[in-house]
């Protein structure tokens, strides 16, 4: 038996706290501080490479463009009214929006990948066919009886959310007849 050299009582294991609440907590909680700091490692590596991840995909998307949202063709028609304004007779301007009766779309999707320093990036390329039906009855069921229509301003309209990453050059074509296409700002109708 070991005895304790200041004192000359004999030392024995039984002398220390088996069962300590308090020392059991001290050392629980060195443990998990101690274990915590590789996690903080971990954290660091597995958030610089989430935040890479998020620039090169806004690069990639950039360059190439992003998400795309579009919508099929829509008829906008001009038209005057005649209406009174301080007691003189005036025409007014508005306009009609028409929605086809009929259409289908047709998407052929092509990916590829890009890579941006150890990150692939999927991109796809789209061509869109859109067919639509218009019935002429109801252009004249909807618009008041005494609107002058302006055929020559009369628009169909087919919205891209971002319309720069067109790549080839769209065509319309109406009853055989090939027609020019222009791309517009976006803008309101009917003001």
């Amino acid at each position: 038996m070991e005895t304790d050299a200041t004192k000359g009582v004999p030392w024995s294991p039984k002398m220390m706290p088996t069962r300590s609440f308090g020392l059991k907590l001290l050392l629980v909680c060195a443990l998990a501080l101690v274990m915590a700091i590789p996690a903080l490692f971990v954290f660091s590596v597995v958030y610089d490479r989430s935040s890479r991840a998020d620039t090169a995909i806004n690069e990639v998307s950039n360059q190439y463009g992003g998400e795309q949202v579009s919508m099929g063709p829509v008829l906008i028609l001009p038209f005057t009214i005649p209406a009174w304004s301080d007691g003189k007779r005036v025409q007014k301007r508005q306009t009609l929006t028409l929605y086809p009766e009929t259409g289908t779309i047709k998407a052929d999707l092509a990916t590829e990948t890009k890579t941006s320093g150890i990150h692939e990036i999927p991109i796809y390329a789209s061509d869109i066919l859109y067919t639509a039906e218009f019935d002429p009855n109801r252009i004249t069921k909807t618009l008041p009886d005494d609107a002058t229509v302006d055929w020559k301003a009369a628009q169909i309209v087919v919205s891209m959310s971002d319309s720069t990453t067109v790549r080839t050059p769209t065509t319309l074509v109406i009853d055989g007849l090939n027609l020019s296409v222009e791309p517009m700002a976006r803008q309101q109708h009917g003001q």
